[in-house]
């Protein structure tokens, strides 16, 4: 779905950009309070340097540092993607138990594309919401080498049409403060 949003972005002339957590490729052996490791995906011929400054002017930030736990990776994930004059989606997924991590990511991985490619996304956003939650614990449930009742994540999420309306749905024990 993203790379349908990019290229509709793309072929109108405005920015479009994605920022998400990645799982560290060191997993345990990150320092206490270290950034997480990113990955910046932009329309095809797009500067993602350029692109990560037009966020920061337009005041968008974010940070996901790894807690002290020596013994583990950081278990939290973001995402967030902007098209400009368009959407924005801003959300944050707190990982917890043994491979909380790998279902942070999993949720991450999924879920916004569930979201963003929801026929109902813009005229009926809780049901595109609900399904998206829905969608992403089916596939938790059956994912290989995941066991989601020793391990979870929550989800919040803010969806922000703009110059209309701001939805935020969560699950779990996170919120969104606005």
């Amino acid at each position: 779905m993203l790379a349908q949003i990019f290229e509709q972005a793309r072929l109108s002339g405005t920015r479009a950009v994605s920022v998400s957590s990645v799982t560290d490729p060191d997993l345990k052996r990150r320092a206490s309070f270290s950034e997480k490791a990113e990955e910046v995906l932009v329309p095809a011929g797009s500067d993602p340097v350029e692109l990560r400054k037009w966020l920061e002017g337009l005041g968008i930030g974010w940070s996901c540092k790894k807690g002290l736990k020596p013994e583990s990776p950081n278990q939290d994930s973001f995402s967030v993607v902007i098209v400009e004059n368009d959407i924005a989606l801003y959300c944050v997924y707190d990982g917890h138990g043994p491979f909380g991590h790998d279902v942070s990511d999993l949720a991450r991985e999924n879920i916004v594309s569930f979201f963003l490619a929801h026929p109902l996304r813009d005229e009926d956003t809780k049901a595109a919401f609900e399904d998206s939650f829905l969608r992403t614990q089916r596939l938790l449930e059956t994912s290989q080498g995941i066991d989601p009742a020793m391990s979870g994540t929550t989800c919040t999420m803010v969806y922000h049409k703009i110059r209309d309306m701001l939805w935020v749905a969560h699950v779990g024990d996170s919120r969104a403060i606005l």
